[in-house]
Parts: C-alpha cells; sequence; structure tokens
C-alpha cells in the first residue's frame, strides 16, 4: 500500500485557502492525455471540506482516500485540491496518507505520468459517505512507438495513443532525408529502449522518454560498425539484450539505466542466447560459455555472480539447445535435446525440475516442437512433428498432461496469439488452405475459421486482439486482402472494412495494440500505405495521419 502525508491544517489558514482564488487542478481527458483544468473553490460549509480537515468535531469518524491502478511503468504522481501529493511506482492499492470527514468532498487528479504512457484517472471527486473511498481507479498504457517514412526526414521515430492528434514524430535522429530506423522497442520503468541507426553509431542502443530532447543514444558499443542490440528482456528494473561488441559474434549485455552497458560474465557467454524468458525473478537462457558443455540452459539474476548453467541438458559436449521458451507462470516449457533429438522439455527454475516431458516421436531427429502458445486456464498449445506431418499438442507440463489434439497435417503453421482465452493460429493444410484458426486446447475446440470455404484459404495474417475481438488481414476472393476481426466463433468472424474498394487490398502489416485497439498500415488507394487503427467496427477503423502526403507511402520497407 502507498501513502502519502495530508497537510494539517490550521483552521485560520483553512480559512484563507476556502477563500482563495479557484485553485488549478491537473488531470487526464477522456484520451488519457494530462490537462489542466479549473476546480472552483469549493461551497456549502461541511460539505466542501477539503483533504485534511477532520470535520471540526473530534469524536467524528475519519475515512481514508484510495483506490487502485493498474498498467503503470515508471513514477505518477497524484494531487488533490489542498495539495497533498501521492507518487506512485507500483501497481495494485494505493492511499493517501491523513483521514477525511464523512460528507466531506474530495477531488483529486494526475498531475505527472510516465512520457511514454497515458494515464486516466476515474471517480477522482466525490462525497464521503460513511467509508472509506477506495474507489479511484488510474489506468495507464503504453504508447505505442513505430518507424515510419516522409520525404523531409526519412524513417525516423513516432509514437501515437491512438488518436490523430496524438500520432507525431518523436526526433528527427538522422537529421534530413536519412534514415535511422528505430526497432525493437522496449518500455522499462518508463524509458523506452530500441536500436537504431544514428547519433554517429550504426545501430546501437537508444532510449526515449517520448520527447525529443529525452530520446539519446545509451551506448556505442561497438566503435568499428552496428553492434545490432536486439531481444530485450526486463528483469527487476534493468534490461538485458543481445549485442555484436566486435568480430566474435553476439554477446549478453546487461544495463541498469545508470551506469553503461557492460558485458555478463564479461562476454564469456557466446552462442545460443537469442532464445531467453522470466521466470521467478530470472532470465532463463540459452547459453555457451566455451568450456564443453555446449548450448544449454542458463539462469541469471542480472549479475555476474547470479549467472551460472541451470542444467547440461545434453551431457557432454553435445548441445541441449533449449529453444522457443513459453512462460506458463510457474514453468516454462521450450524445446530441447537430451539426446533423442528436440523434445518438450519443461523447467521450473531448478536443476531437478528442468527435465524431458515426452519424447513424441522417437529417433535422433525428435519432433522438433515451436509455435508454443500459453493459453488461459493452464495449457499451452504447440505443434509437433509425427512421422512426417506437423500435429497440435496442448501440455500442462506435465508427461500424462501433454495430449495430441490434431492431426490435420499442416504444410505450413504459425505460432499462435492468445485473446479472451484462447489461441489463433495460422495454419495451411490441404482440406482447408491458409486460414486462421482457434484453439481452446482440445480437440473439439479445434477448428479453422473459414473466409474462403474449401481449400482455397484467405492466406491471413493475424494482428493483435482489440478486446472482445481479434483482427487479422484476409482475401476472400472479392475485396483483396482487407481488415477482418472474430470473436472466435465462424458466425462471429466479418469483413471489417474494406479499406481499398476500388484495389486488390489494402494491407501492409501490424505495428502495435493498445487500449482495445490494434494499428496496422493500409493504402486506402488515395494516400498510400499509412498508419490506422481498429476497433474492431468500420467506424472505428481510420487512417491516423497522412504521414507521407499524397500517394506516397509512410509504411517502412521490409
Amino acid at each position: 500500500m502507498q501513502r502519502a502525508r495530508f497537510p494539517k491544517l490550521s483552521l485560520p489558514f483553512l480559512a484563507l485557502l476556502l477563500g482563495a482564488a479557484p485553485l488549478l487542478l491537473a488531470g487526464c481527458d477522456d484520451e488519457g492525455n494530462t490537462t489542466t483544468t479549473d476546480s472552483g473553490t469549493k461551497d456549502g460549509g461541511e460539505d466542501g471540506a477539503v483533504i485534511g480537515n477532520d470535520g471540526g468535531d473530534g469524536g467524528a469518524q475519519a475515512f481514508t482516500l484510495g483506490g487502485t491502478v493498474t498498467g503503470l511503468n515508471g513514477s505518477l504522481t497524484l494531487k488533490t485540491t489542498d495539495g497533498a501529493e501521492l507518487t506512485l511506482t507500483e501497481n495494485g492499492a494505493f492511499a493517501f496518507d491523513g483521514t477525511l470527514a464523512d460528507g466531506a468532498t474530495y477531488d483529486a487528479g494526475i498531475v505527472a505520468a510516465p512520457g511514454v504512457q497515458t494515464c486516466t484517472l476515474a471517480n477522482g471527486a466525490g462525497t464521503v459517505d460513511g467509508a472509506d473511498v477506495t474507489n479511484l481507479t488510474v489506468f495507464c498504457e503504453d504508447l505505442v512507438f513505430f518507424t515510419a517514412y516522409d520525404e523531409t526526414h526519412g524513417a525516423e521515430l513516432w509514437v501515437t495513443d491512438g488518436t490523430t492528434a496524438g500520432t507525431r514524430l518523436v526526433k528527427d535522429i538522422v537529421a534530413g532525408t536519412g534514415f535511422s530506423n528505430p526497432t525493437g522497442f522496449k518500455n522499462v520503468g518508463g524509458t523506452v529502449y530500441f536500436s537504431a541507426n544514428g547519433g554517429g553509431a550504426d545501430y546501437e542502443l537508444w532510449k526515449t522518454d517520448g520527447t525529443e530532447a529525452g530520446t539519446t543514444l545509451v551506448a556505442d558499443l561497438r566503435q568499428d560498425g552496428p553492434s545490432f542490440p536486439f531481444g530485450f528482456v526486463e528483469l527487476n528494473g534493468k534490461i538485458l539484450f543481445r549485442a555484436i561488441p566486435g568480430e566474435s559474434g553476439y554477446r549478453l549485455f546487461v544495463y541498469d539505466g545508470v551506469n553503461p552497458p557492460s558485458l555478463l560474465k564479461g562476454g564469456a557467454l557466446t552462442q545460443g542466447s537469442e532464445y531467453s524468458t522470466v521466470l521467478n525473478g530470472r532470465i532463463l537462457f540459452a547459453g555457451d560459455d566455451g568450456l564443453g558443455a555446449g548450448v544449454e540452459l542458463w539462469s541469471t539474476d542480472g549479475t555476474d555472480a547470479g549467472t551460472s548453467i541451470l542444467k547440461d541438458l545434453n551431457d557432454g559436449e553435445a548441445n541441449g539447445n533449449p529453444s522457443s521458451f513459453a512462460n506458463a507462470g510457474s514453468y516454462v516449457l521450450f524445446s530441447c535435446d537430451t539426446g533423442t533429438g528436440p523434445e518438450l522439455c519443461v523447467s521450473d527454475g531448478t536443476e531437478a525440475g528442468t527435465k524431458q516431458i515426452k519424447e513424441i516421436q522417437s529417433g535422433p531427429q525428435g519432433s522438433i516442437p515451436n509455435g508454443f502458445t500459453v493459453l488461459n486456464g493452464g495449457l499451452t498449445v504447440f505443434f509437433a512433428v509425427v512421422g512426417v506431418e506437423v500435429h497440435m499438442f496442448a501440455s500442462d507440463g506435465t508427461e500424462e498432461g501433454t495430449v495430441e489434439i490434431q492431426d490435420f497435417a499442416p504444410t505450413s503453421n504459425g505460432g499462435g496469439t492468445v485473446a479472451f482465452g484462447r489461441g489463433f493460429f495460422y495454419i495451411q493444410d490441404a482440406a482447408h488452405g491458409a486460414e486462421v484458426w482457434v484453439s481452446d486446447g482440445t480437440m473439439a475446440g479445434t477448428f479453422p475459421l473459414e473466409v474462403v470455404a474449401g481449400s482455397n484459404g484467405s492466406a491471413p495474417d493475424i494482428f493483435n486482439s482489440t478486446g472482445d475481438l481479434l483482427c487479422f488481414r484476409a482475401n476472400d476472393g472479392t475485396h483483396g486482402s482487407e481488415l477482418w476481426c472474430t470473436d472466435g466463433t465462424e458466425g462471429g468472424t466479418a469483413l471489417v472494412k474494406d479499406i481499398n474498394p476500388s484495389g486488390d487490398g489494402a494491407f501492409g502489416f501490424s505495428f502495435g495494440a493498445r487500449k482495445g485497439h490494434t494499428f496496422f498500415f493500409a493504402d486506402d488507394g488515395t494516400h498510400g500505405s499509412e498508419p490506422w487503427v481498429t476497433d474492431g467496427t468500420e467506424t472505428g477503423t481510420f487512417m491516423l495521419k497522412d504521414i507521407n502526403s499524397g500517394s506516397g507511402w509512410s509504411e517502412p520497407g521490409p
């Protein structure tokens, strides 16, 4: 519980305060932007009592003012009209220090929020009604950073909050028409880290607080060329990532936001570190220290002393090759080779709890499990080879709880996206062509959402969830490649909008989601490929901004 102390007000000072000029109060508008409003002066005697007033009656009941905050990544400050401030850095319940008398009014607002988020406050004003006030509700959500091109600035860093007014260039990192091509955005504690080309360095680690001045190069990790940092993972306020410090290839780095990034274990870890996940306050990853164990499962707390091999999965110099981690909460599922080829493995973060679960296909080739998708309810869906075909499985992390749920033998498949408790997958098979499939982890609950009946398929590209819907790109043979959304049923799968009615389709790619909205590039036939947003409805689907004016594209190339 986070608290702030209310100032104690003497009666003369209170009288002066209540008779003073109207007080400016900061808060958030409906779009989540920080705004300043005139709260006015409270009227009506006790009905207008400000926070910190004990009601003037020593025997009167006193009540607290508080609520909950969710989605916060950074620091946020609330302030009441009497000047009490509360700074929040964690999600969960909060309460101002001090009390309110029964019948007293209160009025609170947001005066500071992370620059890379929008935060809104609901129920910030009201009257105490014989109980503690616990319904102040703060909701924060990340802004969406992306790369876009225009003829003046080149391909540079942009950001959007889902509105036209809130879609803007953050910084022209390479001044003029040069390209900085930022990528790999990761919000850690209110700072977004990414890789970009510019500032006198080729593709190095950058950070932004959402402002031009606050967008800066963190470090040039390799003076003779690009270090290509990527794979950012957050752990206890730090970030771990891969980069190339020299000619020897990728190494693991750790950055605490203050000191320069440093090589984990002095750069001793080499191959395989592209696969990682966070479990129980530690990062599990594939690594090789060059001492003869090969590429095996390692664990780190972000320090050299706290970094060690967790288990040699494949004894001797042979590689265990852990990959495709799927965090199921209390354990991680992944693919590893214990000597029988790549099979389904599990780890709870301990050596004893790290093992192969099931040999799905005997022989040295293994079943090569991949495409792990963790569903709500404790099941993980994945694909594995059986014979010469790829089948779908579900697992609860145990051998007996790992079962085959579909044997449709897809000719190709893609990893899933979770929405409203189920997994959605790109799957192509002989019977249906390429379509979106949905699964709840059971055989009966796994089926295609056919946009095109028969074997032709709609060649979909799955985007993101917009709350109660999942949106994707599909071609029904009539409208071209356009925006579709589904609620997970065949009847609830429909074309949302024919964005380019005169052409063969509209779509580029999706670049993010927030607040029940999906963001994507699309060409309406007039403006070129520009950033769009959808809430899953036709009226809620529109172009955010014509960044590269006219018919030119702002969508960056592949």
